[in-house]
């Protein structure tokens, strides 16, 4: 419970810590399992949505149009994996969740 306590404390006002020390396997563990029980719902939420469905538009839209996919590889990958990667590291708040939304729209796009 102290690992949750200090999740939530840092999602509260996240900081930068003076000096770095090893996790516990078992509170990784424990943030593992947060983690998976967020996650496999949302997808359970987006399938029951019929949210999929979206994939096939998708797929028959860059098969068509080849140069659109290299437009998208070119431009908007790195648009959205920079933050994705990078954003949190300044430890604001509207920063860690941008950063945490664009991962869960990413995680939905696998």
């Amino acid at each position: 419970m102290k690992t949750f306590g200090t999740l939530l404390s840092f999602l509260k006002a996240p900081y930068r810590a003076e000096t770095y020390s090893d996790i516990k396997i078992s509170d990784f563990t424990f943030l593992l399992l947060i983690t998976i029980l967020i996650v496999v719902p949302y997808a359970f939420i987006l399938e029951w949505a019929g949210m999929d469905q979206f994939d096939h538009i998708m797929t028959e839209l860059l098969e068509k149009n080849k140069w659109l996919l290299a437009l998208i590889a070119i431009f908007f990958t790195p648009l959205i994996e920079e933050p994705i990667f990078r954003l949190h590291l300044d430890l604001k708040k509207s920063s860690i969740w941008w950063g945490l939304g664009l991962s869960v729209f990413m995680i939905s796009e696998i």
